[in-house]
């Protein structure tokens, strides 16, 4: 029996990379694509997870005990990752009872994407077995939150932690339909970041002047909301690469690999990986990023509820 079926959006960081963590102003995208989870009622006491990629092909299967013990002598990462998630879950709530469920999700994107293969089915489960998803997310992958406070909005959100408190972020949704949406594109760069150790190196930096950072930060994120200057936009895109490239001491995309592109460049999320932001006309936008080798090019539309 189907006890249930839905489905979590993936997500898109436009601003405030990295210093969201420390309670910048962050202006994030819910996308069309995401993960869906089916829970049915299974006659055994073994519980079942099984896992299917955007091919519909079975990317992995765990199964555990009623202790939540893996079956499988040799788990892979996934598996042991399932665990810790499915342990931490029933942590917060000790009312759980793992029996008698069997798991699928179904993923609509790449692995390689990086649009939320990891928040979506945090988020997922979360509601499932009715945990606060940030507190769940706080004992698994860690991150700031943005991308589950993503995951059941159907248009752009501003996100923000207070005071630190990741429990509880302050999320609003926003309008952000500018007239020039049909010059942006995705451009994915052929590889995925780890977002955990990208993380990781951000809370070693050691930042001078961090409010300055922040307030910088969100001036740019509200003034970016409000544009409807593609000039506009387009320098206050790259101020933002500028202020991010000196904090996190890492040279843009745009330098290292695109510096002859006729247009802007921005970094989404964890830099040198999964996808960039290209503004330009749609022929020179593909012409160019096709001969340097990155055929994975999605317009704004096509991507972004």
């Amino acid at each position: 029996m189907l006890l249930f079926d839905e489905k979590a959006n993936g997500k898109i960081l436009l601003t405030a990379e990295y210093v969201v963590l420390d309670g910048a102003l962050a202006l994030a995208l819910p996308t069309k694509l995401g993960q869906q989870l089916k829970v049915y009622q299974n006659d055994t006491d073994i519980i079942t997870y099984t896992a299917y990629n955007f091919r519909n092909e079975k990317w992995f299967e765990a199964k555990f005990d009623i202790a939540l013990n893996l079956l499988n002598k040799f788990p892979t990462l996934e598996e042991k990752k399932l665990q810790q998630i499915f342990k931490a879950i029933a942590s917060l709530n000790t009312n759980v009872n793992f029996i008698n469920y069997r798991f699928e999700s179904y993923l609509e994107f790449p692995n390689n994407y990086g649009l939320g293969s990891s928040s979506t089915i945090i988020a997922l489960l979360a509601k499932f077995f009715k945990v606060n998803p940030y507190q769940l997310l706080a004992k698994t992958f860690g991150g700031s939150g943005y991308d589950i406070a993503c995951a059941f909005q159907n248009q752009a959100i501003l996100y923000q932690l207070i005071d630190n408190n990741k429990e509880q972020p302050k999320v609003e949704t926003v309008d952000f339909n500018p007239s020039f949406i049909d010059k942006l594109f995705f451009v994915h760069l052929n590889e995925k970041q780890n977002s955990q150790e990208a993380v990781a190196r951000y809370k070693n930096l050691k930042i001078k002047l961090k409010e300055d950072l922040i307030k910088a930060i969100n001036e740019i994120t509200n003034k970016i909301l409000n544009s409807n200057n593609l000039v506009e936009f387009c320098n206050l895109l790259e101020a933002h690469e500028q202020i991010i490239s000196i904090a996190t001491e890492q040279a843009t995309i745009k330098s290292v690999l695109f510096d002859d592109f006729n247009g802007t460049i921005k970094s989404l999320g964890a830099w040198n990986g999964d996808f960039i932001l290209a503004v330009g006309n749609e022929n020179e936008v593909y012409n160019y990023f096709q001969q340097k080798g990155f055929s994975t090019i999605i317009p704004y539309k096509k991507l972004i509820l």
